[in-house]
């Protein structure tokens, strides 16, 4: 059997404190990656290299609190950092075991997992049974009690590790388990910013959204489908306006990834009804960046005035006279973008020759764009902001090219068609 044993010391000396983790590994392979959970998501920050005695030291002074995951091919080890004295042992035929002898953090979330888990299994039990007898039957008020004493358990365990640890990451975590008539979390308490950088608040979020997913519907139905269960998840975090902005910025991003835009604009909007993003005063570049974020999706949307942007030295976006402007964002390396393009030379004079086309490029230099858009069109409107001076793509929420923005003579934003088929729709509707 080959044991692994990880410590982490700190040093009694607070000038040349340092957290230090150190082990002796008996496994075949001798490199090891660190990664910091950002919340579901790790992202790597360094690796071990296990020396020929099997030993390996590595400082953890600058890393700060939170979860991290040991892996390699013989491990595989989450555990909380908290500035604490960890020890535990990892057998490493059995990647998914790692019993902890110290650290009050991680010993307490595994109790309390070990409590959770036993006590849904059997309040998901007395809960098939109650559906199985009806209400007048002798056996269905028992069954009832049984199931009441133990969401009263439920709720006493987690209290009491909030009151033992208040400010541990265990009893955090510990408050996204409690039962609630949601089906999520407790909207009643007050959770930590640090419950972002473990991946309990991601998956957690995850798996509540996993409820509203339905198999053969539209797109557009789906989506309407979650806009509910957005206004649950943000309610939740209200107390906590640094939390809720992770957590919208989480949301958003697992939206744009599916390209569910209405979603994620609903995501935006209900986030910024909920709080005044913009009386927040913070130094922390990833909220101010946030925050930028919420203000462009919002302003953006579909009704709002588009962003006045600079066509040259001499003109912006609102001085173009046309009855319908639509602004393309696109870049010489996006196979689908040319596609686009094409399909607008060839067809768009013919189907809507009224439109005036603005092209903005992406692109990091200047030669390919020019390259890219040689035997296009004089009349349309060609643009490389090869600096992103303007951040013009941002101001448009830009994320993923071709992104189309359809313009009335108002210069309001009236469609975003998802491709040239689409904007076929949007003119052939109207």
């Amino acid at each position: 059997m080959r044991i692994f044993l990880l410590i982490v010391l700190l040093s009694s000396a607070p000038i040349y404190a340092q957290h230090m983790l150190k082990a002796k590994i008996e496994c075949s392979d001798k490199m090891i990656n660190i990664s910091r959970y950002f919340f579901n998501d790790k992202k790597h920050v360094g690796t071990i290299k296990i020396d020929s005695t099997g030993y390996y030291l590595k400082d953890f002074t600058n890393f700060p609190k939170g979860e991290y995951n040991l892996k390699n091919s013989d491990i595989d080890i989450d555990f909380i950092f908290n500035n604490e004295e960890i020890v535990f042992i990892d057998n490493c035929e059995d990647e998914n075991y790692a019993s902890f002898i110290k650290s009050d953090e991680n010993i307490s979330l595994n109790n309390f997992f070990s409590f959770y888990y036993d006590n849904k299994t059997a309040f998901g039990l007395l809960k098939q049974l109650l559906n199985f007898y009806p209400e007048n039957d002798i056996f269905y008020a028992d069954i009832l009690s049984r199931k009441n004493d133990l969401y009263s358990l439920n709720m006493q365990y987690i209290d009491s590790l909030i009151q033992a640890k208040p400010k541990s990451l265990s009893s955090e975590i510990a408050k996204l388990y409690k039962n609630n008539s949601t089906g999520f979390v407790d909207i009643e308490q007050d959770y930590s910013t640090g419950l972002i950088k473990t991946r309990f608040l991601g998956d957690k979020i995850l798996s509540y959204l996993g409820k509203y997913e339905r198999e053969n519907i539209t797109r557009e139905k789906q989506q309407e489908l979650f806009l509910p269960a957005i206004d649950t998840i943000l309610l939740s975090f209200k107390r906590n306006e640094i939390l809720l902005l992770y957590v919208a910025d989480f949301l958003i991003d697992k939206f744009r990834y599916y390209d569910l835009d209405l979603v994620y604009e609903y995501t935006a909007l209900k986030t910024k009804q909920l709080i005044d993003v913009n009386s927040i005063v913070t130094k922390d570049k990833n909220i101010e960046q946030i925050i930028f974020n919420l203000n462009n999706i919002v302003n953006s949307m579909v009704g709002n005035k588009a962003y006045n942007f600079v066509i040259d030295k001499n003109k912006k976006l609102y001085d173009l006279k046309s009855k319908k402007k639509l602004v393309v964002f696109w870049a010489s390396w996006c196979p689908h973008c040319e596609e686009t393009l094409i399909a607008l030379k060839e067809n768009i004079k013919d189907i809507a020759p009224e439109i005036q086309i603005i092209t903005y490029s992406l692109d990091y230099e200047n030669n390919p764009w020019v390259a890219a858009m040689k035997g296009y069109p004089k009349k349309w409107i060609n643009i490389c902001d090869c600096n992103n001076s303007e951040k013009v793509p941002d101001k448009y929420s830009i994320y993923a090219t071709p992104s189309l923005i359809l313009l009335d003579e108002d210069n309001t934003i009236v469609a975003k068609p998802r491709d040239y088929l689409n904007l076929l729709d949007y003119i052939g509707n109207e």
